[in-house]
């Protein structure tokens, strides 16, 4: 036994490693440095959506279905975006009808976000076929603008609660870091001042503080800090941490961590956690990678992506634990989900 373990403690150590050269402050569907802005993404994370207008279309992925329970009756409206027709487009599903709803078709455009409100969505575009920008539109998808225009990449935009400004990440600067945008001035400022890239900002339902992942000496935990860019405070210490996000009422959080456990090992999995990052609880246990979590309006429900069969499917798990399901029966595919009522 104690040669089975030196010779297998090694193996851990690099597994560990490994898994930490995972993360990166460049979402899904996005182009990373070095990478060209027109490259399809790899076969194994492109979706399948299905027609605009219609029901979900039924997965085939029968070993993903045998580990998830009946979809549960939900209402609301969902944000994702999904590969089609060779570019990520943006899409809508409507829970209570199961109705999905294409809302952009130029260009490529990913993680699209509600404003408190309901009625505008902020989104990544790439409308040139060269850089990643900003851009907002209306809930039913008119009224398309690109607010940026820029050399170098803007994405992962957020609103806040008053819907005058965003939050972004921006390449500006050698490494990725955050901003905001004031949509009526067109000001942009940078927030955090330190080395090491920022990524998914997630402005707080109150207002007062932006909720990020950060990479501090090649340790992601996540970080808040006022909108003024003052009193930055770490949050989560795992050295493993990323893509947050906010309950309604601002009491917990969701993201994703990079987990090592046997017999099962995926790497990513779904936490919970309180807003100060205390009394974390891992909600799912699988050997699928899962990212991008996000609650229901009721804070009863955690939306977030699956990887499989290369796929990426739409599931939801109780926050008070127990088994996912699909967000919507015959299953929904896309990614970086964001969900009002």
């Amino acid at each position: 036994m104690k040669n089975f373990l030196v010779r297998f403690f090694p193996f851990l150590i690099t597994l560990s490693l490994l898994l930490g050269a995972c993360t990166g402050p460049y979402p899904t569907g996005m182009p990373t440095p070095g990478q060209s802005q027109n490259a399809q993404a790899p076969a194994a994370v492109q979706t399948k959506p299905a027609p605009a207008g219609g029901k979900p279309t039924q997965s085939t992925d029968y070993s993903l279905k045998e580990t998830l329970v009946d979809p549960p009756a939900l209402t609301g409206r969902v944000l994702y975006h999904a590969y089609t027709g060779g570019k990520y487009q943006i899409f809508m599903i409507n829970l209570a009808s199961g109705e999905i709803t294409q809302l952009t078709k130029d260009g490529e455009n990913i993680e699209a976000r509600w404003s408190s409100d309901g009625s505008r969505i902020a989104y990544a575009c790439n409308l040139s076929g060269q850089n990643y920008q900003l851009c907002t539109m209306n809930a039913d998808g008119s009224n398309q603008v690109q607010v940026t225009n820029n050399a170098f990449l803007d994405f992962s935009p957020d609103w806040s609660p008053d819907g005058k400004f965003l939050v972004f990440v921006s390449n500006e600067q050698p490494q990725a870091h955050i901003y905001t945008l004031n949509l009526q001035t067109g000001e942009r400022k940078r927030l955090v001042n330190k080395e090491g890239n920022e990524s998914a900002p997630r402005w707080s339902p109150d207002g007062s503080k932006i909720l990020y992942m950060a990479d501090r000496g090649g340790l992601w935990n996540l970080y808040t800090i006022h909108p003024d860019g003052t009193n930055e405070e770490q949050v989560t210490e795992s050295g493993k941490d990323d893509r947050p996000a906010w309950s309604s009422d601002g009491k917990k959080i969701t993201f994703r961590r990079q987990v090592l456990f046997f017999p099962n090992f995926s790497g990513q999995e779904v936490l919970i956690a309180d807003a100060d990052g205390q009394n974390p609880v891992q909600l799912t246990f699988n050997d699928r990678l899962d990212s991008w979590p996000a609650f229901s309006p009721d804070g009863k429900w955690v939306v977030y992506t699956t990887e499989s069969s290369n796929d990426s499917y739409l599931l939801v798990v109780p926050t008070a634990g127990g088994s996912p399901a699909p967000l919507y029966k015959g299953g929904v595919l896309g990614r970086g989900p964001d969900w009002i009522p």
